[in-house]
């Protein structure tokens, strides 16, 4: 799905560049991106690493650091809850359970909590 540009590095189309974004990010911090196959964008020497995959690796870094995804994927939420990605938990009870500020701070911030409220009422 890559293309060549003018300049003759990997790039994705229009098309893929904005799914590829949104992608980002929707599910930035748990997306894996694989790159195989024969390489269309050969380094010179063994730049490209041996693969030869590092010139599209450097091209997904660099829609990573595109600013409207950096805005959604370095935000503070986002942030705290990198930590709690890759991890299976007891569902927790803000009512029952004695929780810290920070947590019932979290309760409070949940967009999905309140429109769940709005469908039922």
């Amino acid at each position: 799905i890559f293309l060549t540009n003018k300049r003759g590095y990997p790039a994705l189309s229009k098309t893929h560049q904005v799914l590829f974004t949104e992608l980002l990010r929707r599910v930035g911090r748990t997306i894996r991106v694989c790159v195989e196959g024969p390489t269309s964008h050969p380094l010179p020497g063994n730049a490209g690493g041996s693969t030869g995959c590092l010139p599209y690796l450097q091209y997904i870094r660099h829609m990573r650091q595109r600013p409207e995804v950096t805005q959604v994927l370095d935000s503070q939420e986002a942030t705290m809850e990198e930590a709690y990605l890759d991890h299976l938990q007891r569902p927790l009870q803000p009512l029952g359970d004695h929780l810290e500020f920070a947590t019932y701070e979290t309760f409070e911030k949940d967009p999905v909590k309140y429109k769940m409220y709005r469908e039922a009422v």
